[in-house]
């Protein structure tokens, strides 16, 4: 590898680290809330799945009863 290059690489490493930084924590933050999301979305379903008597006042369907 140039030496010119890795002299580079070394100077813009500390601007790269920063940007990646900022990076990582927005990438883990998404995961995160998508994570929260789709545990809100499974709980409201096992409630409805607990509690169906609530679910036929929206759908009016005699079957889930």
């Amino acid at each position: 590898m140039n030496r010119g290059v890795l002299r580079v690489f070394f100077k813009f490493y500390p601007l790269f680290s920063l940007i990646n930084v900022p990076l990582i924590f927005s990438f883990s933050f998404l995961f995160y809330y998508f994570h929260v999301m789709l545990l809100i979305k499974n709980l409201s379903f096992l409630y409805h799945f607990l509690f169906p008597f609530k679910l036929t006042a929206l759908t009016n369907d005699p079957i889930t009863c």
